[in-house]
């Protein structure tokens, strides 16, 4: 036992989709050392601070000039600050991000980056940092250790009433922001002052890139690859196809193609894990995504749609770890010479790939989340006692904390109200779907490292 009385650690959960496993995964083995640990999501934790009054905070990120003025209060009442980061390895333009230039760490006790380089580089500036290098900790469930916790293909087949007899495609999207390029002056004003705030612009202005072109490469991109994709699901109904598309992304966009389509044999995955749907997948199309570097750890044959509106936003390094198509006939004749067993990965596609996965998360060997573990015990053992912190530093209300804690205790996101939720006798709307993780999400995810599936 390395603690008289536990310590308690906010963790920070973004994206539920992506994330909530890997954190889940954390608070486990935080728990061995008998560290007290609470998951929230990004939208609710500024307000919980003041509920938990936690000794350390470990963060996604540190990018936006909000994030780094909290980490600055958080520091000043002796609140260690760990960043995890969900994004340490990106796009060209972006890479910039988690570098020196762009990186602030001078409120941050302990960073962790996906590869050497990188720890390398920011070493160099920042001496009162502890920088340690792990790799993409939410790899760790990749590896053969943790098997037990995938759903089952059978749970997966009958979920969505999959043909087993039959193999299946998957498509996974990444268009975020194309619903931004429809929308009004006000939102798009405030998608781009988001986007600055992230100095995202200021990496693309960098590399002389547009980047109020983004929603409309997303909006049109997106349009290219569905007319694409819908005409090989109607020329092959002798497959599955399964679409999964990014968290952020608008979920109706699919489902009016289905229906106008009138497909039998195509499915949209609202609510899924990447790994539980990969794990029925036979066939993976996607375009310059991380899921290709998943799908490539499942040994799964991946197809990259190299077609896009801007051609300057593309990843043409990564994307040749993977079939590259251009049009519908490539397409279906990768898709026909996978089926019929004619493909086989040559060295340089593997020797493309084995760097890329080296650059993500340096080795996938189910022991980062231990590591990260550890360094956070010993950083705790040299905490010094934290001081009381109220509403008002945070520029919030009490009544705004309040709400937002009873929002926790009831397993509603932000965006759902509490009055409909007692009016509707606490019936959960089915329809709704979010990436912010509930404390429900929490105990239901937890429950999968029991081996539930005996």
């Amino acid at each position: 036992m390395f603690f008289k009385n536990k310590i308690e650690v906010l963790l920070i959960c973004d994206q539920k989709w992506r994330d909530l496993p890997s954190v889940c995964l954390l608070k486990k083995e935080l728990e061995k050392q008998n560290v007290k640990s609470q998951i929230v999501n990004a939208r609710e934790a500024l307000s919980l601070l003041t509920i938990f009054q936690p000794d350390m905070v470990v963060l996604n990120n540190i990018y936006s000039k909000s994030q780094k003025k909290i980490a600055k209060i958080l520091s000043s009442f002796n609140v260690l600050i760990t960043v995890l980061p969900t994004e340490g390895r990106g796009e060209p333009s972006l890479e910039k991000l988690n570098g020196s230039q762009f990186l602030k760490l001078e409120n941050v006790d302990l960073y962790f980056t996906w590869n050497e380089r990188t720890k390398l580089d920011l070493q160099k500036k920042y001496l009162n940092t502890k920088i340690v290098s792990i790799g993409c900790q939410r790899y760790d469930l990749f590896h053969k250790n943790f098997n037990h916790i995938i759903t089952p293909k059978m749970y997966v087949a009958k979920k969505y009433k999959l043909d087993t007899n039959k193999k299946t495609v998957l498509w996974t999207t990444k268009f975020g922001y194309a619903h931004i390029h429809k929308a009004d002056k006000k939102t798009k004003n405030l998608f781009f002052k988001e986007l600055e705030n992230n100095q995202v612009t200021t990496c693309y202005d960098l590399d002389g890139l547009n980047w109020k072109k983004i929603p409309e490469n997303h909006y049109l991109t997106r349009e290219l690859h569905a007319e694409i994709f819908f005409k090989l699901v109607k020329s092959m109904p002798e497959l599955n196809f399964l679409i999964k598309p990014h968290p952020t992304e608008d979920k109706n966009f699919y489902i009016d193609k289905i229906i106008s389509n009138n497909l039998n044999n195509c499915i949209l995955c609202k609510e899924d894990y990447i790994f539980d749907i990969l794990n029925v997948t036979d066939i993976l199309i996607q375009q310059k995504c991380t899921t290709a570097l998943e799908g490539w750890i499942f040994k799964i044959p991946v197809i990259n749609l190299s077609i896009s509106k801007f051609h300057e936003f593309d990843w043409k390094d990564f994307t040749k770890g993977s079939i590259e198509v251009s049009n519908f006939k490539q397409l279906k004749i990768n898709i026909l010479k996978i089926l019929n067993n004619n493909y086989k990965l040559d060295k340089k596609t593997q020797k493309i790939r084995d760097f890329w996965i080296k650059e993500f998360t340096i080795k996938i060997d189910g022991k980062m989340t231990t590591k990260v573990c550890s360094e956070i015990v010993a950083l705790l053992k040299r905490k010094e006692k934290n001081k009381l912190m109220k509403a008002k530093i945070f520029g919030l209300s009490p009544f705004r904390v309040i709400i937002m804690y009873l929002k926790h205790l009831l397993n509603l996101t932000s965006q759902e109200s509490i009055i409909s939720y007692l009016i509707s006798f606490n019936k959960i709307n089915k329809n709704f779907v979010s990436k912010e993780t509930t404390r429900k999400d929490v105990q239901i995810f937890l429950k999968r490292f029991k081996n539930i599936y005996e």
